[in-house]
């Protein structure tokens, strides 16, 4: 019994289970009263519904205290499906320092960012490129999963195209290691585009490839080591565990004066990545 009484008052002292025991010294209080008959049945009554209150509460307490917990356990896990591209994503390509990039082919957003990507290498930026080599990998695959349309054809054609564009990246680099281009054998099941230096940690943006989906339907997604460290770090791990098995393409060796204008307008005209 002393144990139990140190134990009540050592609670009380650290402020916890406070409601557990005031229910527990009503309950007694009650069945004290109405065993000796001391108070009208009113009282007892109020007595009765005060102690129902004070323990209801203290279930919607303990319930607000569980959620809030599995919430916070699990939010590591939580990621936000986006159905549009995150301006974000965008905002970093113009940004950022370092840039790994993972695509099909990678010729929307060559087209697109040339221009920068060349900037970033003068300034001594760091671009890591994965795309799909044409001669290794099925081409009726690659057109079933282009996101925005196209076709095989227009993929083993720009493939000339976008190698001649990373050999002109890596030319302008101040580090010329730090441009690097390599070719997967398989076709990935994701695009990705992982910024590992950001002010606030890094951040990756990834396109789940789909299967004949309708244009503006394609799933994506954005996870950070801060808010989501176990995506990020799966996702890095993916990409460094490709970029280990993928072929390297020697950019130093590339004619860049030679037939490297191959089907630039296709690249305007579909972003795929």
């Amino acid at each position: 019994m002393k144990r139990i009484l140190a134990g009540i008052w050592a609670d009380i002292k650290r402020g916890e289970n406070l409601d557990l025991i005031v229910v527990g010294i009503l309950a007694i209080v009650i069945a004290v009263l109405d065993l000796l008959d001391f108070t009208p049945p009113e009282v007892v009554s109020s007595l009765t519904l005060a102690t129902l209150g004070v323990l209801a509460f203290g279930f919607l307490v303990t319930r607000w205290l569980i959620r809030d917990t599995v919430r916070e356990a699990d939010r590591a896990n939580a990621v936000r499906f986006l159905s549009q591209a995150d301006d974000s994503l965008q905002r970093a390509i113009r940004t950022a320092d370092e840039i790994w990039m993972l695509g099909l082919i990678l010729r929307g957003t060559t087209f697109d960012h040339f221009h920068r990507f060349v900037g970033k290498a003068e300034r001594g930026g760091t671009i890591r490129a994965m795309i799909c080599d044409p001669s290794r990998v099925d081409l009726d695959i690659i057109e079933k999963r282009f996101s925005r349309g196209g076709t095989a054809e227009l993929f083993a054609s720009s493939y000339d195209w976008i190698v001649c564009q990373y050999a002109r990246i890596r030319g302008a680099a101040e580090k010329g290691e730090k441009i690097q281009l390599k070719m997967l054998d398989f076709v990935p099941s994701v695009s990705m585009y992982v910024f590992p230096n950001g002010d606030e940690g890094g951040v990756a943006f990834v396109e789940v490839y789909c299967y004949k989906s309708r244009a503006g339907s394609i799933p994506k997604f954005k996870v950070s080591e801060r808010e989501n460290p176990q995506w990020y770090q799966h996702f890095v791990s993916q990409f460094e565990a490709m970029w280990d098995d993928a072929t390297p393409v020697d950019l130093d060796a590339v004619d860049v004066d030679g037939e490297c204008r191959t089907n630039v307008g296709a690249g305007a005209q579909d972003n795929s990545p």
